[in-house]
Parts: structure tokens; C-alpha cells; sequence
């Protein structure tokens, strides 16, 4: 007989270990899930549901609890839903609708009035979330993505300190100010408290170089050998800008990329250098009205979200 349990009450982590190797390649310990319910508030709750069928974990959403600045400039919270998992051979079976229930059931009872999820429109589960009442947030949709390809350029700068040299420490305190700065008026996820960047960039895995802190502006970056993403971005004027990408270019990567281009002062940037634009992302955020509240009254048109708030 099938049975919703919450994660901590797995009683055998290689049923949950197999499940999101599967369905993500991610084989993750219980160590790393514990340190990122640690450093990331928004996993601090239950972190998700899963379906036992007898002694087998077949499916599992999880749970988060996500701040949010409203239109009216109130904070509230928004339910989150990750990890959206299904084992091989048990699809269509309307496991992930059954779990995505449960996980909106626990959001009615906190409160909450929207459910939030990343997804992109290239997956199948993009069409059960829309069944599911789900829609894209048009204004994180239409952010253009700007990408340049940097092949020809020469590595002029080693982000990694030499020599034993330890990596400059970072001025957490400037870029939350910075932040609050440039996205005061936008809604959704432009709330924070306090350390969340700090704690977030330790939770991801990333390190001293991949931050890039000037006077009025920062820029955090991550991706792979031959792609350099930028997950988040921001400063106060075209002059902070300009300090902030000459050191992302020289860093030597064959590609840079920036997937949230919402500043009409860096978009006029990005297309003095020669950087090409895709117009509308397939890397989509959903919001779900779980009450008779609809969606752009409560957030308006100005919903900020960036790769760095990606769960």
C-alpha cells in the first residue's frame, strides 16, 4: 500500500539516494542535504515528501519556505517546490500530482497564498504543472539572456590566488547593501535576510573567486571549463558595470553568459560589445495562486528572481 512520509522519515537514505540519481544525477549524501537545510533557511522545514510503495521510495517533491516582497511592500511568505522526482518505470502512475498535493496541503496550512517552482518549458513536467494551475512568470520569462563568445580572447587574469596566497576575503555586508540598492522596487525574491547571499554561495559550492566585488556593484559567477555563468549580477551605474565585466572577460572562459539581463543600463552594455540576446528563457519560474488572490495584483510586473535563487 502506497504511503506519504516526510523526508526525515526515510529509514533508508539509499532509496532517496537512488531516486535523485536517477532523476537528476545527483547522487547527494544525507551530509550535504543536512548542510544545506543548514546554510539555506528556506530548507529549514520539512525539505519534502516522498510516496513508499512497500519498502520502495517511487517519488518525492520537496518543500521550502521562500520569502517574498509583495507589491504593497509587505513580506510574506511563498511555498517552493523542488526536486520533483519520479522513479523510472513508475511514471504516469499520477505519483508527482499526489505529492504535489501533499506539498500545496502543507502550504494552505501555513498560510501561504502562491507556490513557486523552477522548471523550463522543454520538459514534459511543464505541461502537468500547467494542469496543476502553474504559469509562467512573464516577467522572468521575457528577461533577456545575453552570451558572448569569448574563444579569441587571452587569459589575463588567474581567479585562483598563487603562491599559498589566500583568496581575498569578501565583503558580504557591501553586496547585501548593494542588493537592497538596486532592487528595491522589484518584488518577489528582491527580499533577503540577512546573510542569505553569504550562506547561499557556501551552499552551492562556491568559492572567493567567483565573486567579483567593486565600489557600488558585484557579480557572482560559476559554470564549467568552457562557459562562465553569470548568477547574479548588480550595480549602481554604466561605470560599475564596466569594472565588473572587465574581470569576468579575462578570466579566459571560451563563453560568458548571463541569463537575467534586467537592467536596461547593462542590456545597453551587453550590445556595445557585440553580445547576442536570446529573448524569452526556457529556464522558467511558475507561481501557483493557492487561494482566490491572483498573481500581478499581489507582485505586479517586477517579479526579481536570479540563478543564484534557484532551488
Amino acid at each position: 500500500m502506497a504511503e506519504i512520509i516526510k523526508y526525515d522519515e526515510l529509514k533508508d537514505y539509499y532509496q532517496f539516494l537512488r531516486l535523485m540519481d536517477a532523476a537528476f544525477s545527483w547522487a547527494v549524501t544525507p551530509e550535504r542535504i543536512a548542510n544545506i537545510r543548514r546554510l539555506d533557511r528556506r530548507f529549514a522545514g520539512p525539505w519534502g515528501y516522498g510516496l513508499m510503495e512497500g519498502r520502495e521510495l517511487v517519488g518525492f517533491v520537496g518543500v521550502a519556505d521562500i520569502p517574498a516582497r509583495m507589491r504593497d511592500g509587505r513580506t510574506e511568505n511563498i511555498g517552493g517546490i523542488h526536486l520533483v522526482a519520479t522513479l523510472p518505470g513508475h511514471g504516469r502512475q499520477g505519483i508527482a500530482t499526489r505529492l504535489l498535493e501533499r506539498a500545496h496541503s502543507y502550504f494552505r496550512r501555513k498560510g501561504y497564498r502562491f507556490a513557486l517552482l523552477c522548471s523550463s518549458r522543454s520538459l514534459v513536467a511543464h505541461s502537468l504543472y500547467e494542469r496543476l494551475g502553474y504559469a509562467d512568470i512573464e516577467s522572468v520569462y521575457r528577461t533577456p539572456q545575453a552570451y558572448k563568445i569569448l574563444a579569441n580572447k587571452s587569459k589575463t587574469q588567474d581567479p585562483k590566488p598563487k603562491n599559498g596566497d589566500a583568496a581575498p576575503a569578501i565583503d558580504w555586508n557591501a553586496i547585501e547593501q548593494t542588493f537592497q540598492r538596486c532592487f528595491r522596487r522589484w518584488t518577489g525574491l528582491a527580499v533577503r535576510p540577512s546573510e542569505w547571499a553569504a550562506k547561499r554561495a557556501s551552499a552551492m559550492g562556491l568559492k572567493p573567486e567567483n565573486i567579483v566585488v567593486v565600489d557600488g556593484g558585484y557579480a557572482i559567477h560559476g559554470g564549467g571549463p568552457d562557459v562562465l555563468y553569470v548568477l547574479e549580477i548588480a550595480g549602481r551605474n554604466r561605470r560599475v558595470y564596466l569594472k565588473l565585466l572587465k574581470p569576468l572577460e579575462a578570466i579566459g572562459k571560451p563563453i560568458m553568459s548571463d541569463c537575467y539581463v534586467r537592467d536596461p543600463v547593462l542590456l545597453r552594455i551587453y550590445r556595445e560589445q557585440g553580445y547576442a540576446f536570446r529573448w524569452g528563457n526556457n529556464a522558467v519560474v511558475m507561481c501557483k495562486p493557492l487561494t482566490d488572490t491572483e498573481f500581478k495584483p499581489a507582485f505586479g510586473n517586477r517579479f526579481f528572481f536570479s540563478t543564484l535563487d534557484r532551488f
